[in-house]
C-alpha cells in the first residue's frame, strides 16, 4: 500500500510540474510573444542544409538567372556583394524553406556561404548544359589560371585554380559529376573518377582539403567559366602548374 501511494504521488508531481512548464512556456496574457520564449537554434545536418539551399536556388533562379550570371561573372568585390545579398535577400523572402520548422515558429534564419552559393547557383546553371560541357575538347594543364572572379569567390586560389583546370582537361569527367546528386554514393564514385585529372591540376604540393559540398561547389563554378567564356583558355604546352 504505501509503494501504490508513493507512486501516486510520484505521478502527481510529475504533473504539477509539466502544467508548470506549459504555462511558462505560453505567451503572457494580453502580449503576442513571450519574452522568454524558447529559441530553437538547430543547424541543419550537412547533406538536408545543402538539400534546403538548393531548393532555394531553384527557386531563385526562375525569378532572376540575369542577377545570378552577374554574381559568377564579376570582378568587382562591391559588385559581387551587393548581387550576393540581393539574390539571398530574395531567395529567404520569396522563397519557401521551411522544411521542417514549427508552424508556431516566429522566425526561421538561414545562412549559405558565399563560396556554397555561388557553387549552387553555377550548378543549376550548368545542370541545363551538361551534354555540351562533355562534348568539349579536353585542353592540356595550363602553367596558370587566372579568372577576374578568383578574387571575389571567397575561397583560396588554388583551389578555383583547381576547379578550372578540372573543367578544361576532363570536362567528360566534370559533367559526369553534376550527373548525380549530391552525397549519393554515384556522386562519390564520380569524385573518384576524377581523381587523377584533380591531382594533376592541384599545385605541387598542394594537398586539398575540402568536404564534399565545398569541393561540388568549385568545380560548378570552374564548369560554368568554361561554358561561358570557352575562350578564356589559352592552350600552350602542358605543363603541371608549379
Amino acid at each position: 500500500m504505501r509503494k501504490r501511494t508513493m507512486f501516486k504521488a510520484l505521478i502527481a508531481m510529475i504533473a504539477t510540474l509539466a502544467a508548470a512548464a506549459t504555462a511558462n512556456a505560453e505567451p503572457k496574457l494580453g502580449s503576442r510573444l513571450s519574452s522568454d520564449h524558447v529559441r530553437d537554434t538547430r543547424a541543419y545536418p550537412e547533406e538536408l542544409a545543402a538539400k534546403t539551399a538548393h531548393s532555394l536556388v531553384v527557386c531563385l533562379l526562375a525569378h532572376d538567372v540575369k542577377g545570378a550570371t552577374t554574381l559568377l561573372t564579376t570582378g568587382d568585390k562591391v559588385a559581387a556583394d551587393k548581387a550576393y545579398r540581393s539574390l539571398l535577400r530574395w531567395s529567404v523572402n520569396n522563397c519557401n524553406m521551411l522544411g521542417d520548422a514549427s508552424p508556431l515558429s516566429d522566425q526561421v534564419g538561414f545562412a549559405i556561404p558565399k563560396d556554397i552559393f555561388r557553387g549552387l547557383v553555377a550548378e543549376r546553371l550548368v545542370a541545363k548544359q551538361l551534354a555540351a560541357l562533355a562534348a568539349m575538347p579536353p585542353l592540356p594543364v595550363q602553367m596558370t589560371y587566372s579568372r577576374p572572379w578568383f578574387p571575389v569567390s571567397n575561397r583560396e586560389p588554388v583551389v578555383n585554380e583547381m576547379a578550372v583546370c578540372l573543367a578544361e582537361t576532363d570536362p567528360t569527367g566534370t559533367a559526369a559529376l553534376f550527373r548525380t546528386t549530391a552525397y549519393s554514393t554515384q556522386e562519390v564514385t564520380a569524385i573518384q573518377n576524377l581523381g587523377p585529372a584533380m591531382q594533376k591540376c592541384l599545385r605541387v604540393g598542394v594537398k586539398l582539403r575540402a568536404n564534399r559540398q565545398t569541393l561540388r561547389a568549385a568545380l560548378a563554378e570552374g564548369a560554368f567559366n568554361r561554358l561561358i567564356d570557352p575562350a578564356a583558355s589559352i592552350v600552350s604546352p602542358s605543363v603541371v602548374p608549379k
